[in-house]
């Protein structure tokens, strides 16, 4: 299967974990989406390093955060880096929810119409 390209602003959703969870990431553009990372980390603020590596790797324009609780810290550092980025939590939600993006691609839910492709 061919590995389909992305078109459009291409955005960086960062969903931090901790306490045995994963942390993912997904890359989200206007014709596709994909789970870039997905995996549990020793420290939550190693997140930090990935997401830059692959906001840089990507091209990506903007990083969608899960700021709450433990995305606080991530949130605030990438920040400071002079990262472009938006917060995402229950008081206020970008114009897509990452959580619900996250949710869809591990129940295989196909009702966005874009491809999902897992390279964790």
């Amino acid at each position: 299967m061919e590995k389909q390209q992305h078109a459009g602003l291409i955005t960086l959703g960062i969903d931090p974990a901790a306490g045995g969870d994963n942390s993912a990431m997904v890359l989200k553009s206007a014709n596709h989406q994909e789970v870039v990372f997905n995996q549990k980390l020793n420290d939550v603020m190693d997140l930090v390093g990935v997401a830059a590596d692959k906001f840089r790797a990507y091209g990506c324009e903007m990083m969608v955060i899960d700021r709450g609780g433990l995305g606080e810290g991530v949130y605030r550092r990438l920040q400071e880096m002079g990262f472009p980025s938006e917060e995402s939590t229950s008081r206020r939600l970008p114009t897509r929810s990452f959580t619900k993006t996250k949710r869809q691609n591990f129940i295989g839910s196909r009702e966005t119409g874009f491809s999902v492709e897992d390279v964790s």
